[in-house]
């Protein structure tokens, strides 16, 4: 605990977690109208912990979540804002049915726009989808998706990637708009 913080309307500290399923390590506050603010944080977890997210059933995840972020504020009435962080996915797979198929790696940048939305936007990496795109946040309500993901796929993924629309440079793209649901 920083009791200088306090002078400022803050309680917040360092926060380190070094546990078998999940590393953090980072600075924490929260104001006394409930703001909380992570800075300097750096957050580690399997990528099984973050599937029941997904809104797909009967996927599972392997590989790594690492998340670097340099600031987050969250409060209940404005939701996320100042979000300035890289996701990476690392050593990425997924299963489903009993058929896993590695993935590779993939890296997310997430940054808050002026207009209050989040930009997530894919950057360039080694993966098999060779995935490119960009998800906007609209708190608390949406999620709206412009992704693409290359034909020359591995075999086992051709069939969940054909429900995607056929796009321009051999490539197949998803468009569309999901709920926003943390339960």
């Amino acid at each position: 605990i920083n009791p200088l913080l306090f002078l400022m309307g803050r309680l917040g500290g360092s926060l380190v977690v070094d546990d078998t399923d999940m590393e953090i390590d980072g600075s924490w506050s929260v104001a006394f109208d409930e703001t909380v603010t992570l800075s300097d944080m750096s957050i580690k977890i399997p990528a099984s912990r973050v599937a029941k997210f997904i809104p797909m059933r009967g996927v599972s995840l392997d590989g790594d979540i690492r998340i670097d972020l340099d600031s987050l504020q969250f409060s209940e009435e404005e939701g996320p804002q100042d979000v300035s962080a890289v996701i990476y996915w690392l050593r990425g797979a997924a299963s489903m049915a009993n058929n896993s198929v590695k993935l590779g790696n993939f890296t997310v940048d997430a940054q808050s726009l002026e207009n209050g939305q989040i930009e997530l936007t894919l950057k360039p990496t080694k993966n098999v989808l060779q995935a490119q795109g960009k998800a906007l946040v609209n708190w608390p309500s949406t999620i709206n998706l412009d992704l693409s993901v290359t034909e020359e796929v591995p075999a086992q993924l051709k069939s969940a990637i054909a429900f995607l629309k056929k796009g321009d440079n051999n490539r197949r793209e998803l468009k569309m708009s999901l709920p926003i649901s943390l339960r």
